[in-house]
């Protein structure tokens, strides 16, 4: 990966942001959450951000052209992302949510244990909680 092909993939992309209905998010720079929020349909590779956009309730394909997905996270095989193989599957699982668009987040909770709990949202507290219950009972012990 050289500086000048960085330089033209940039010029690529500021190409597609100019004529075409796609935005291109630099990760570095926006919050995962916000950029989803902004989508109708997630696509990516090998992600975590699958779940992320899953949590939205946002439908999420795992695109992956050389058929090998490698679901490092699972998410296909747990039913967080939908598999799609070429431009075409892409295209076919999009035109059916005109018909019918699922409520998927449930499924999130495999990962997310506080999903649709009144603790959802609250993991770092929980966590916070846990923790100092197990210090304060280790130092009595």
């Amino acid at each position: 990966y050289t500086y000048q092909m960085k330089d033209m993939l940039s010029g690529i992309l500021k190409n597609i942001k100019k004529t075409s209905n796609f935005f291109i998010s630099d990760p570095r720079t926006e919050n995962a959450f916000e950029f989803i929020s902004q989508l109708d349909v997630l696509i990516s590779g090998n992600s975590s951000i699958h779940l992320e956009a899953f949590l939205l309730n946002l439908l999420s394909i795992y695109y992956d052209n050389t058929g090998k997905y490698l679901d490092s996270y699972e998410y296909l095989k747990n039913g967080i992302a939908t598999k799609a193989g070429s431009v075409k599957e892409i295209s076919q699982i999009i035109n059916s949510l005109d018909d019918h668009k699922p409520f998927i987040r449930d499924k999130a909770k495999l990962y997310i244990d506080t999903v649709n709990t009144p603790n959802e949202g609250k993991s770092a507290i929980l966590a916070k909680a846990i923790i100092e219950e197990k210090i304060l009972a280790a130092e009595f012990v």
